[in-house]
């Protein structure tokens, strides 16, 4: 490109101050193919200079895809990385007191979030459900123990089952936005999961959640059931214990 500038300035110069050169130079730039040439050069380094633009454009666009795209798999891998970092941790508790506290620790440090909570529905003494706050992160001992199911974000997520986000920290705490997702397992509605954060929390966030809230709901829904079975087997145990002790007590009756 440099080289076609000279070129042309060469060209201007030699074709417009003439004056400057002995005559037979002059006779000889007079010659209209100078002129011609000036043209199909200046034409040249134009459509050359466009071609370039044209090609940065086209690299530029590209390497914006490329870097999207990357960012994409950046946060896909993210993602996968810490649901496997989920489903480790929540598989290796099966007791429901303990796997709530671990499903909200586990919903904070998600989303490096400061606050969180996880409830569950129950009714109170005049028969209107309630959800229960049954494990809380960042609270120390100022989260409430129920929750009223009225029309705040809490209600409305569990009454339509959709996740929701809404500016303000959960419980009136200090916060900058909260996000709230229900915890279903098999068509069946356990409780809500709910985030406090002091940064803005977007649709990757809540993203995460739903995902992290799915595995939870499982590992709930398991617990629930193990300690079940574990209360089924205890009775049937404490009832072979009986009959163990009324035959002990029949056998010894009839020896006497």
């Amino acid at each position: 490109s440099v080289a076609l500038v000279v070129v042309s300035l060469v060209v201007v110069v030699m074709s417009y101050w003439t004056d400057v050169f002995p005559d037979s130079v002059r006779d000889a730039l007079g010659f209209p193919g100078w002129r011609f040439v000036f043209l199909l050069v200046s034409a040249a380094f134009v459509a050359y200079a466009l071609e370039r633009e044209r090609m940065f454009r086209v690299l530029t666009r590209r390497l914006v895809e490329e870097r999207e795209r990357a960012a994409t798999l950046e946060v896909k891998l993210s993602e996968v990385s810490a649901m496997a970092d989920v489903a480790k941790i929540l598989a290796e508790s099966l007791e429901r007191e303990e796997l709530t506290q671990v499903v909200a620790i586990g919903a904070c440090r998600l989303l490096d979030a400061s606050r969180g909570a996880l409830l569950v529905l129950e009714g109170d003494e005049s028969g209107e459900p309630m959800l229960r706050v049954e494990a809380t992160v960042g609270f120390e001992g100022t989260a409430p123990e129920r929750v009223p199911l009225d029309g705040d974000m809490l209600g409305r997520v569990f009454e339509s089952r959709i996740p929701q986000r809404a500016p303000g920290g959960l419980f009136g705490s200090e916060g900058h936005s909260t996000v709230a997702v229900p915890l279903a397992a098999r068509g069946e509605l356990l409780g809500l999961l709910a985030v406090s954060s002091d940064l803005d929390l977007e649709d990757y966030h809540e993203r995460m959640l739903v995902l992290f809230s799915e595995q939870a709901a499982l590992a709930l829904a398991n617990a629930r059931a193990y300690q079940e079975e574990r209360r089924s087997v205890a009775r049937l145990a404490e009832m072979d214990r009986k009959r163990a002790d009324f035959v002990a007590s029949i056998t010894h009756e009839l020896k006497t």
